[in-house]
C-alpha cells in the first residue's frame, strides 16, 4: 500500500516538507508586532496644608488640566506624605492610551503654638505662680477644643504634663487610636508689685532662707 500511495500521491516527505513551508511563510506574513497603548505623564504639585487641616482631615478643589478635582485628605497626614489620584494627570498621546495619575506632595506649615513629633503633639499652657505652688487648674486649648489641666503643689517651670490619647489620630486607620499631648507648663511671675505684695515676698525670702 505505501507504494501505491506513492504513485498516487508522490512522496510523502517532500509533501510534508512543502506542506510545512507553506504555512510557515503564511504565519510569518500575518504576523503582526502589538503596541501596548503608552499611559499619559503624571501631574505632579504641592499642595500647602495647615497643621490644624492635617489634625482633623480636609478637602481641597484642584484645577487640574481645565479640570475642578476635590481631592480629600484623611486626619494624621504628615508633612512630604504623597497622594495619588489615579488617571487625573495628563492625557496619553495615544487614543487607546489611559491618563497619567495626579500626584500630590503635601507640605505641612509649621504652627505657632503646636509642635507636632510624629503621631505626637507638643504645646504649652500657662499658669500664675500661685497656682503652680498651692496647686490647682488650668485651661488650655488645641485643634479638639479647650480641655482643663490639674496642677499639682509645687509644680516647677517647665513641668511636663502627658495627655494619652489626645494627639494626632493615626493615618488612614480604621481605629480611633491618636498620640499623645505634651502640655508644657509655663509660670507667669507677677508684675507691678504692690508695696505689701513686694513685704510678703520680702517676709517668704527669709522664712525660706
Amino acid at each position: 500500500m505505501s507504494d501505491f500511495f506513492e504513485r498516487v500521491f508522490g512522496s510523502t516527505s517532500t509533501k510534508g516538507s512543502d506542506f510545512n513551508q507553506v504555512n510557515s511563510s503564511d504565519y510569518s506574513s500575518k504576523k503582526s508586532k502589538t503596541t501596548l497603548p503608552r499611559k499619559g505623564k503624571n501631574f505632579t504639585t504641592e499642595l500647602k496644608l495647615s497643621l490644624e487641616d492635617a489634625f482633623k482631615g480636609t478637602s481641597r478643589i484642584l484645577n487640574v488640566n481645565g479640570q475642578r478635582i476635590e481631592v480629600k485628605f484623611k486626619p494624621g497626614i504628615a508633612d512630604g506624605q504623597t497622594q495619588k489620584i489615579s488617571e487625573r494627570g495628563y492625557p496619553s498621546t495615544n487614543p487607546d492610551g489611559k491618563p497619567g495619575d495626579l500626584i500630590i506632595k503635601i507640605k505641612v506649615n509649621e504652627d505657632p503654638k503646636v509642635e507636632r513629633k510624629g503621631n505626637d503633639l507638643y504645646s504649652e499652657a500657662e499658669c500664675d505662680l500661685y497656682t503652680a505652688i498651692l496647686g490647682g487648674t488650668i485651661s488650655t486649648s488645641t485643634f479638639f477644643g479647650s480641655f482643663s489641666i490639674k496642677v499639682p503643689p509645687n509644680s516647677q517651670n517647665g513641668k511636663l504634663f502627658k495627655l494619652s490619647g489626645q494627639g494626632m489620630p493615626l493615618y488612614n486607620s480604621d481605629s480611633k487610636e491618636r498620640g499623645s499631648l505634651f502640655v508644657k507648663l509655663t509660670v507667669e511671675l507677677p508684675s507691678n508689685l504692690t508695696t505689701a505684695e513686694i513685704e510678703l515676698f520680702t517676709k517668704l525670702k527669709k522664712l525660706r532662707s
